[in-house]
């Protein structure tokens, strides 16, 4: 290929990689803007079906007022008024107030008067029957209705998850026309999320609207594809349907706050299209300059630089056919092509004084290659020597890990047994424990109930000495891997606070909690391994502290970073020893007459592992009689696992 030919190569695949570069670059910058205008007019929308729901909800509860706070109705409940129901619950209020349930229970929760009304057939229906045991008492849908005045009472208001499908609904206490009670019992009314009201909706948002109850077997795949992500991480989310279509859905939930419905709404692409037809125009008029471009470029070249080139190169296949080694390249200018045709000529001398050292040298070379071969030979024979040893070596190695790591499967393997066989027991006497303590089996006086509690505080001991067992074999041969997840860390803390406040208290030490402000409320790691490694840190601090405190102390380390600390007012632990604490069944006081002579010295051990299995760092600060510090410094994770900064 020529030289023209190449530079016209290069020059036109940098204007095509330019062109990719600046396609991609203005796609992401261009287009990811008009994507997120597009994604923020969903969300706006998504907003609006929400208070067109919420609307719905408070035009229920408002309508339901004026018939709940009403004498008649009170009369009505208290079995008072029996015309009421002729007079005033006649079919027509289902269509004047678009419901489709209404119900009135007395102050017991009985049913006293309850229709279903299908609003697209104009005919009545059986009452829901999953409905019936929101009506007990003791639900969440009817507390607060059982009150004695207007003031405080609470109506209760929101989406029932039914099998019979998602359902708006208002509940009131039914109180007198001056808003005095107790409340005489309840009144709900029901508005189904079905066809006509969704249909209804839409025309209130001006969108195609959808509405699918959670655990809807007819769920479109693409309402399917963010089912569990609506469940588990965000209430709203968007997905591109087609070119010319986004969709928008929203997790509708129940007055239990558990997902009952998924919304989806289609809002056409046209932000998004007129991104792309910006970028096309951008792109063509980069591409005629481009060209222009390269034109000029070629042109320069071939006056300034090809023409000349092509010169010197004739020159040199002229000096490359001639007989004589004294022919010389012209020297044409004074620019770098000229000092090139000067090293030529430089080159073309020193190669003549070249070629009469370079036959002598091969002389010499010839008669050094014989002897080296020699040396090599006799070389290689010992080589194949070594290398027969150390296969046989390799072999031994091999089949020795292949043994040991055997060994470590069968020894995990007994572990894992014996820890089933035994928690199986444990379970049992823990649970015969607490019923005894519920006084399931009659009243226990004071000694026996200490007593039983000792056997409960035994048996949890023996069954975290089984788990940290269990899980000292696993982490040899790294059968544990970190389970990454968002948890409350105020949660957490709670629950440890839970089990360790017992254990001081039993010993008669004050426990301390203290938290950083500065630390986000959610963290994203591992939550069964920290708890298990702060609960081993505080036992193991009770454990070696006889008066005083224990303080847990949870703060943010840096900007990466978070960590806790575990400190106590023990007995402390000598610098000699300190190094040796997180070795696996090494103590301290490793006496059968020990003091504290429960654990085998596996706590710590664990302890260390987890931490490096989380990437983290532990160390202890420990003066004898002045108690220990065990500071555990962690990464603080995003839920890609990458490092906030």
């Amino acid at each position: 290929m020529s030289l023209r030919r190449k530079i016209l190569v290069v020059v036109g695949g940098t204007l095509f990689c330019l062109l990719a570069l600046l396609y991609g670059a203005s796609r992401t910058i261009i287009l990811n803007g008009f994507t997120s205008l597009e994604v923020e007019q969903v969300l706006r929308n998504l907003e609006r079906v929400q208070n067109v729901i919420d609307d719905d909800l408070a035009s229920l509860s408002m309508t339901g007022q004026d018939w709940a706070y009403w004498d008649d109705t009170y009369a009505y409940a208290l079995g008072e008024a029996p015309e009421y129901e002729e007079a005033n619950l006649y079919d027509s209020i289902f269509f004047d107030y678009h419901i489709n349930v209404a119900l009135f229970t007395d102050r017991d929760g009985q049913i006293i008067f309850g229709n279903g009304y299908d609003l697209e057939t104009s005919e009545r229906m059986e009452l829901p029957a999953s409905l019936l045991p929101h009506l007990e008492l003791d639900d969440p849908l009817m507390v607060g209705l059982h009150a004695e005045d207007r003031e405080s009472a609470s109506g209760t208001q929101g989406i029932l998850h039914l099998q019979e499908g998602p359902m708006l609904f208002a509940a009131l206490p039914i109180l007198r026309s001056d808003g005095t009670g107790p409340a005489a019992g309840v009144m709900l009314w029901g508005r189904f999320l079905d066809n006509l009201a969704v249909e209804r909706l839409s025309k209130l948002v001006e969108l195609p609207l959808s509405i699918y109850t959670i655990d809807d077997p007819r769920m479109p795949l693409d309402v399917l594809s963010v089912h569990r992500q609506l469940r588990t991480s965000t209430p709203t989310m968007t997905q591109v349907l087609d070119e010319e279509t986004l969709a928008g859905y929203s997790l509708l939930r129940d007055i239990e706050n558990a997902p009952a419905a998924i919304a989806r709404i289609e809002v056409p692409r046209s932000i998004y299209q007129s991104g792309e037809s910006t970028l096309s125009y951008y792109l063509v008029s980069f591409v005629v300059v481009g060209l222009v471009f390269i034109g000029v470029i070629l042109l320069l070249l071939n006056r300034m630089v090809l023409a000349r080139l092509a010169r010197l190169s004739d020159s040199v296949n002229a000096i490359t056919s001639a007989s004589s080694k004294g022919e010389r390249v012209v020297v044409d200018g004074s620019d770098e092509l000229a000092a090139l045709a000067t090293r030529v000529n430089e080159m073309l001398a020193a190669l003549e004084r070249s070629q009469d050292e370079l036959q002598a040298a091969n002389q010499l070379l010839e008669k050094r290659v014989n002897e080296r071969t020699a040396q090599l030979s006799l070389a290689n024979q010992q080589l194949r020597q070594e290398i027969e040893e150390r296969e046989r070596a390799q072999q031994e190695l091999a089949l020795a890990r292949d043994q040991a790591l055997e060994a470590l499967r069968v020894k995990t393997q007994i572990l894992a047994n014996v820890s089933h066989d035994s928690r199986t027991p444990l379970n049992a006497i823990t649970g015969y424990a607490e019923m005894m303590l519920g006084g399931v089996y009659g009243t226990l006086t004071e000694p026996q109930q200490n007593a039983v509690k000792r056997i409960m505080s035994n048996a949890q001991d023996l069954l975290v000495f089984i788990n940290n067992l269990l899980d000292s074999a696993k982490l040899e041969v790294n059968a544990i891997k970190p389970l990454y997840r968002l948890f409350d860390l105020n949660n957490l803390l709670a629950a440890v606070e839970s089990t360790i406040a017992l254990r001081a208290g039993q010993k008669q030490l004050e426990f301390i909690t203290l938290v950083d402000s500065h630390l986000p409320k959610q963290i994203y790691s591992d939550e069964q391994r920290i708890k298990q490694i702060i609960t081993n840190l505080l036992v193991n601090a009770i454990k070696f502290t006889d008066q005083g405190s224990i303080t847990l102390r949870v703060f943010r380390h840096d900007d990466t970073h978070w960590g806790f600390a575990v400190r106590d007012t023990g007995k402390g632990i000598a610098p000699e020893v300190q190094e040796r604490i997180f070795e696996a069944f090494w103590q301290v006081d490793g006496s059968p007459t020990r003091r504290n002579n429960s654990g085998v010295g596996l706590g710590l051990a664990i302890v260390q592992a987890l931490v490096r299995l989380l990437e983290g760092t532990i160390k202890v600060e420990s003066e004898v009689e002045q108690g220990s510090t065990f500071t555990v410094i962690l990464p603080l994770l995003s839920e890609q696992r990458e490092k906030v900064v």
